[in-house]
């Protein structure tokens, strides 16, 4: 592990936590909202830890649009629960002769 810098190290897990919201969300383990929710936790989080005058201002701020980003990339898997369906036309149920022979004599 000591052969790989911190911007790969950070890359290969962005790219793994996102495959596995991913997986999350298609085998219905989490909702797209569950998702969201957790997505959105860590970007307040990165946020509120980046005011101030420290080295982690611009980290925090960095990692806060990084999260915005990968929800908005996400964001057709994640709202694809909240998108309402196409209702069909209802099709005219055919009757019966017998049926018919009852209404109309």
């Amino acid at each position: 592990m000591k052969d790989f810098s911190i911007d790969t190290a950070g890359f290969a897990a962005l790219t793994i936590t996102e495959l596995l919201l991913q997986h999350c969300v298609m085998k219905g383990v989490m909702t797209g909202a569950e998702v969201t929710q957790l997505l959105g936790s860590a970007i307040r989080r990165h946020e509120t830890a980046s005011k101030g005058i420290d080295e982690k201002t611009l980290i925090n701020t960095e990692a806060a649009r990084l999260i915005t980003a990968m929800v908005g990339g996400l964001s057709p898997l994640l709202n694809k629960d909240q998108t309402p369906a196409k209702s069909k036309p209802k099709r005219k149920r055919k009757r019966s002769k017998e049926s018919r022979s009852k209404i109309f004599p």
